[in-house]
């Protein structure tokens, strides 16, 4: 049906993306991670339209540091995103990939970085 509901807990917020890599919604983490308290919380209902991507990653993306340590940040990734050349799931997270390696300049991360784009 391409709908679908997202929990969010403890996680940047995630992104759905239009067909053209424009930000359509962005869904907050309103919850604290599971665990911490005994109230799950709400889920987020969404539709996800052909051509478009749902984007879920983990804090240590968008904190990714330079060399003068500016983090990556939310604009960013949304910013790398919109201009991926391929805007397949696969290209999206490779030009992702490359964007960061030029921003850390080949240094590794700090954190985990994890990202999961869902398309229509």
């Amino acid at each position: 049906t391409q709908q679908g509901e997202i929990w969010l807990g403890g996680m940047p917020p995630s992104i759905l993306l239009d067909r053209n890599g424009e930000v359509r919604a962005r869904f907050h983490a309103d919850n604290l991670p599971l665990g911490v308290i005994p109230e799950v919380g709400n889920a987020s209902p969404f539709t996800l339209e052909a051509g478009e991507q749902l984007v879920l990653y983990s804090d240590g993306l968008v904190e990714a540091e330079d060399h003068q340590q500016q983090q990556l940040g939310t604009a960013g990734l949304e910013r790398i995103l919109a201009t991926s050349p391929n805007q397949s799931s696969e290209g999206r997270i490779n030009w992702v990939r490359a964007a960061l390696d030029r921003h850390t300049h080949g240094n590794p991360p700090h954190d985990d970085v994890s990202m999961l784009l869902i398309e229509a």
